[in-house]
């Protein structure tokens, strides 16, 4: 039996439970107590799926004990397993018992959920609970919140990121995210580091992460930061007409540019470090050469001139044209 259909089962046995009117503080082998302690085992990624399980199990036990209503003691019973109700009021009934724990990664977790709720009353009274949860999680566990919270959420659409900005207040934000590009090897990652990089959240750790990062994407976006001295940021998207008699239109975005203040001798050592590693990074440092001129790191330019990549090499060629044989340039 998987993980998922022995938490669905438990879910099964907790609903019913929630349904009976006599229910003793403290009963040993309680349904709830058993769900909510096996919640507690599972990662972020998991609770979701278990969310699900919990919403179908309190639908199911809906049907078997109807007309009966549930106690009016339920919110307080089980308020994580309430908060699945496909009631509204319930939901939000359920949300307002959900008082700040510290530690508490399973509430966290069904906040956020909720925080994404069809029901506007029910997002607000999440995020509200969120903002108070979020500053006692320990910084082991937003890093587990952390993939979840970026991969997941910025899909979401109806809390505006409500949740994502209440994780930002966190202290450890930072360090936390920062940990998490230097380790992390797969995933949009170059996309959530630029949507980062609109606060000065990521600037102090932009050296280690153009240096240390297992990810080339991050190691690019780091670098070419780095080398060009700003964060280009995109602010929304802009309709472009190409035929407005055949309605055909596509959008572009709007770019801003944010300027990242970076020491000449922190720009060369990445630049240095860019020639040495994957080919998208010596392409960034060719486009710099073609930039700046090849006098800024004569030994990296001559080895590029040479590099196996015909990318790479085409680059340089065009260096030379502009750099040191400009008549050529000018005259084609």
């Amino acid at each position: 039996m998987t993980k998922y259909m022995t938490i669905a089962d438990q879910a099964q046995r907790a609903a019913t439970e929630l349904y009976r009117r006599k229910f003793y503080w403290g009963t040993a082998g309680s349904e709830i107590a058993v769900l909510h302690t096996m919640l507690s085992h599972l990662s972020p990624e998991e609770l979701v799926q278990a969310e699900r399980d919990c919403r179908q199990a309190l639908y199911g036990a809906k049907w078997r004990n109807h007309p009966q209503k549930l106690p009016r003691s339920s919110a307080k019973r089980s308020p994580l397993l309430l908060s699945t109700s496909e009631n509204g009021f319930l939901r939000e009934k359920a949300l307002r018992v959900m008082g700040p724990k510290p530690g508490d990664l399973v509430t966290a977790v069904f906040l956020m959920i909720r925080s994404n709720d069809w029901v506007p009353q029910v997002r607000q009274v999440a995020t509200d609970r969120l903002v108070a949860i979020v500053p006692q999680l320990s910084t082991p566990q937003l890093r587990q919140l952390l993939p979840f919270a970026l991969l997941r959420m910025q899909y979401w659409q109806r809390s505006a990121g409500a949740a994502f900005k209440a994780l930002r207040e966190h202290a450890d934000w930072a360090e936390t995210f920062y940990a998490f590009l230097r380790e992390a090897d797969r995933g949009p990652l170059s996309r959530l580091m630029r949507a980062e990089m609109q606060f000065e959240t990521l600037d102090p750790y932009l050296v280690r992460l153009a240096t240390e990062a297992r990810s080339t994407q991050v190691r690019a976006v780091a670098t070419e930061v780095l080398l060009n001295g700003e964060a280009k940021l995109r602010v929304r998207w802009r309709k472009k007409w190409i035929s407005k008699w055949d309605n055909f239109y596509r959008w572009d975005p709007v770019v801003e540019m944010r300027p990242i203040a970076a020491p000449p001798d922190v720009a060369l050592q990445v630049l240095l470090s860019a020639g040495n590693g994957t080919t998208p990074l010596r392409k960034l440092a060719a486009d710099t050469f073609i930039r700046l001129g090849p006098q800024i790191a004569p030994d990296l330019a001559a080895r590029l001139m040479k590099d196996r990549t015909p990318s790479v090499r085409r680059r340089m060629e065009f260096v030379t044209r502009k750099w040191v044989e400009k008549e050529t340039l000018m005259t084609g």
